[in-house]
């Protein structure tokens, strides 16, 4: 698995893609590694002529991908799947200034004819502490509140401690490209899934619109879908944008921001820029007194070391200066500047 750390947020993911977002010790999405189920941030993707599903990451009810690389690195997350003809790049990183999290998805139509795609988000808001959530699960569940400004889903967490702010957090599913009809909404888990609520989601298998409405719920979610034509040979982009703060206006306004082409590969850049950084300042020597992989000492003696000590030390027969001594180290220096003695 791996974690990833930048700012105040932190992304935990496993090798199938599964885990969970927090920023400082707020969850985003509920996880709770003793569950059965599959939990994280996910998306669904449906070809609606071949009408095969598959997803971002590994789903035990699904098909096996054509093929599924998962690579870490300190700033992304990069998960590569084909299913068919098309080729899904999922690439999760955190802006490195800024309480934003950008998944970002790469759909590549390898066929020769053009594909109808429907691309669903899907998490579970808890934007609380874990042990708020463990305690009682059904009852941290009704502090939630949500409102739609646009395409935008708003989550108002309310705080059940006076001496505590309200938590809020903004949810984009951003198209790069033009899509098919209106963005829909979900926000009620048995209406998203179907009575079971687990498995296959019953509106991604049938295709079920999800509607824009938006009420009250006790098994909240956020489910966010759009449907996008992608040429032959071409390939579309869409990012799920997510940013949480103690403050309404600062979530719409990270929004407004990052739902911008140039402002999402700009951040991307800079997490890469600014891990780079924070890397070759941790190798230096002076920060560097033990080895960052298993806590050993760096100064450990190494064949290297041993061989240029054994250089600096040995005694050649004849070299000038042979036999003198010397009662300072003032002295030996004289000696060397005027040319008395010499220097191996």
């Amino acid at each position: 698995g791996s974690e990833m750390c930048i700012r105040d947020s932190t992304i935990i993911m496993d090798q199938k893609g599964n885990g969970y977002s927090k920023y400082n010790n707020i969850l985003i999405n509920r996880y709770k590694y003793t569950d059965d189920e599959e939990q994280g941030i996910f998306f669904f993707f449906k070809n609606i002529k071949t009408k095969r599903i598959w997803t971002s990451n590994y789903m035990n009810y699904l098909s096996k991908a054509d093929k599924y690389v998962m690579c870490f690195t300190p700033d992304m997350n990069k998960i590569t799947r084909q299913d068919g003809n098309i080729e899904t790049i999922t690439k999760i990183s955190v802006a490195p200034t800024e309480p934003v999290e950008i998944r970002r998805i790469e759909l590549v139509n390898h066929g020769i004819e053009d594909e109808t795609i429907e691309i669903t988000s899907f998490l579970e808001p808890l934007i609380s502490e874990k042990e708020q959530d463990y305690a009682h699960r059904a009852f941290n569940k009704l502090f939630l509140e949500y409102e739609i400004i646009e395409d935008t889903i708003l989550i108002r967490r309310k705080s059940r401690d006076k001496s505590k702010s309200d938590m809020f957090l903004a949810v984009n599913l951003y198209a790069e490209n033009e899509i098919i009809g209106e963005t829909e909404f979900e926000v009620d888990k048995e209406k998203f899934y179907g009575r079971e609520a687990i498995g296959l989601p019953k509106t991604v298998e049938s295709s079920i619109p999800l509607g824009r409405n938006i009420g009250l719920t006790t098994e909240p979610i956020v489910a966010i879908k759009n449907t996008v034509k992608i040429k032959a040979n071409e390939k579309v982009a869409f990012n799920l944008i997510m940013c949480v703060s103690e403050s309404k206006e600062k979530v719409i306004e990270l929004i407004n921001k990052f739902t911008n082409s140039e402002t999402i590969k700009r951040n991307i850049e800079l997490a890469k820029v600014k891990v780079e950084a924070e890397s070759r300042y941790l190798m230096l020597a002076t920060n560097n007194l033990l080895k960052p992989q298993d806590g050993k000492p760096v100064t450990v003696p190494t064949q290297d070391m041993i061989l240029g000590s054994y250089y600096l030390t040995m005694q050649i027969d004849g070299e000038k200066g042979e036999g003198m001594y010397f009662k300072d180290v003032d002295e030996a220096l004289l000696a060397y500047q005027n040319g008395d003695v010499g220097l191996h």
